[in-house]
């Protein structure tokens, strides 16, 4: 049996000590290191997936955007269409209170043409009127002449 110094086999039971307190330092320190590396993975999906999710809502915001902008178009389309549809309906209501007034006055024109021809046929019919007049006056005036100068005739006559 050997025999070992005292201080020697102190020494041991040292080393061996600050072995087993290495060993468990080491085995501490690939746990932390594990630790860290289990939490840095999770990490980075993590902010993987918070991307992810932001790219999701910037992709929401721009697809409320163009539905807003959209709404805004159709209103701006539909506000267009309805002042456009007013103005089609006034010019409409213009052009038949135009062309009411241009029957109407088409009619008055016409009213007044025939009026017209009316006053000239009763004319030349109180003219024509006077002239039988006149000439069955004239006719029987000579008529009555012709007959005066029968009776005269005869009254000389034995």
């Amino acid at each position: 049996q050997s025999t070992y110094s005292p201080t020697v086999v102190a020494l041991q039971k040292q080393l061996q000590q600050a072995q087993i307190e290495f060993d468990a330092q080491a085995q501490t320190l690939m746990e932390a290191q594990q630790a860290l590396r289990k939490q840095k993975a999770e990490s980075t999906a993590r902010m993987a997936h918070l991307a992810e999710e932001h790219q999701l809502q910037i992709e929401r915001l721009q697809i409320q955007s163009i539905k807003e902008k959209h709404q805004l178009e159709q209103a701006w389309i539909d506000k267009s269409a309805k002042q456009a549809k007013a103005q089609l309906a006034r010019q409409t209501d213009a052009l038949d209170a135009e062309g009411r007034t241009n029957f109407v006055q088409a009619t008055l024109d016409r009213l007044a043409s025939l009026e017209h021809r009316i006053s000239v046929k009763e004319n030349e019919f109180e003219y024509r009127l006077k002239q039988t007049k006149e000439v069955a006056d004239w006719e029987l005036n000579l008529e009555r002449g012709k007959m005066e100068l029968r009776i005269q005739e005869q009254g000389q006559e034995p």
